[in-house]
């Protein structure tokens, strides 16, 4: 899974995880009295041919009726119950879900940032073997061109500073893989979310009209793992440039 997928897969689950919350007060309601108050205003006249507007506003002429009305599913308190329970349950499990999610994501930026460490480690050390196998090689020809040597040893303290070469070129190009996997992971390289919101204004616009949103659509805080702080700029090795945020 990428670094991309972790962070929309965590608000889609923290977005579920909300809904199944929200779902458990709507179970919960069933188990109150549903309490409503209904009425009706009505005009009786025994002859239809003999009637005048005036007569409406006759009070020996209207009717009314107001009432109450209860409505109490007690007899299903049982099966209710156990559908609270039901989404009480799949709320956990969509907290799991989420909380699952979130550490995939630090455990994705623990690995850039280690990564990214541990290859700045790795290129200052291959950097001084590929030094000492120049000074091989360099005195390995000197003792050849002066006939203590035969070639054979020149060839072989070749190899060596290739293969020192080689394993430095791999080394510094894990540096600038390691942090931009860790930028990934914490979600930047494409846009800066801070001040925005998830939801587009012209769909919150949209959404807005044909429901009462609220405040959802625009959260004011929104949990967010925490992960380590990325090296200084002065611990950056001069061969990676550092993001200009």
């Amino acid at each position: 899974m990428g670094s991309r997928d972790t962070e929309r897969f965590g608000r889609q689950a923290e977005l579920v995880a909300v809904a199944e919350s929200a779902r458990i007060g709507f179970e919960k309601a069933a188990l109150y009295p549903s309490i409503s108050l209904s009425g009706n205003f009505g005009y009786l006249a025994s002859d239809w041919g003999q009637f005048d507007l005036s007569d409406v506003f006759m009070t020996t002429s209207q009717t009314w009726q107001v009432g109450p009305a209860v409505q109490w599913n007690i007899l299903n308190y049982g099966q209710i119950t156990n559908r609270v329970r039901a989404q009480d349950a799949s709320f956990q499990a969509a907290i799991f879900a989420y909380q699952n999610t979130v550490l995939l994501a630090q455990r994705e930026v623990e690995d850039g940032l280690s990564q990214f460490l541990q290859s700045q480690k790795r290129t200052q050390l291959q950097s001084r073997s590929a030094d000492f196998a120049k000074q091989s090689l360099d005195l390995s020809v000197l003792q050849y061109r002066e006939g203590i040597v035969d070639f054979t040893t020149v060839l072989t303290a070749q190899q060596d500073l290739l293969n020192a070469q080689d394993l430095l070129v791999q080394a510094t190009g894990d540096t600038p893989q390691g942090l931009i996997l860790t930028y990934r992971a914490l979600g930047g390289g494409w846009q800066i979310r801070e001040g925005q919101n998830f939801v587009p204004p012209e769909v919150q616009e949209v959404m807005t009209n044909r429901t009462d949103w609220g405040n959802i659509l625009t959260p004011v805080d929104m949990l967010r793992p925490t992960a380590p702080g990325l090296p200084a700029a002065e611990d950056v090795s001069p061969r990676v440039r550092a993001p200009e945020w």
